[in-house]
């Protein structure tokens, strides 16, 4: 967050919140506290499936767990979550679960500004140079 800007910047190979959607669980033994997540996540830009589900662990950290496909959308979720941890989690193939724990303090505004994995990013164009033009000019 720089000079006011309300927005965690990110400037690597992440993907964009509109595009990630992720399925929402209570960790914490704190009665609706994935649904507040749920709403937080949603006003900052991520969509949610479903409704928020209770797995009651007494979890106090919050944890993204994602499928292998999805490594770069997690890092833009666990820079909206300051705190939370990463998880790899193979068996869930192209989903992300946020499994919210009690220490969960809402979610921050995230904007990404580099170019998604798999897209390369846009070059210059060359400079046409003729036999006509004066190679040393430049």
């Amino acid at each position: 967050q720089l000079d006011g800007d309300p927005y965690i910047m990110i400037e690597c190979n992440f993907v964009k919140p509109g595009n990630i959607r992720l399925h929402l669980y209570n960790g914490s033994n704190i009665q609706g506290l994935a649904r507040k997540a749920d709403n937080d996540l949603t006003q900052v830009g991520f969509q949610t499936v479903g409704s928020p589900e209770s797995r009651n662990t007494g979890a106090t950290k919050t944890v993204i767990r994602y499928g292998p496909t999805k490594a770069d959308s997690a890092r833009t979720v666990a820079a909206a979550l300051p705190g939370a941890t990463l998880e790899a989690a193979p068996e869930l193939g192209n989903v992300i679960e946020v499994v919210v724990g009690s220490s969960y303090n809402g979610a921050k505004p995230v904007k990404v500004t580099g170019t998604p994995s798999g897209q390369p990013a846009a070059s210059p164009s060359p400079k046409v140079v003729t036999a006509l033009d004066d190679p040393c000019a430049a």
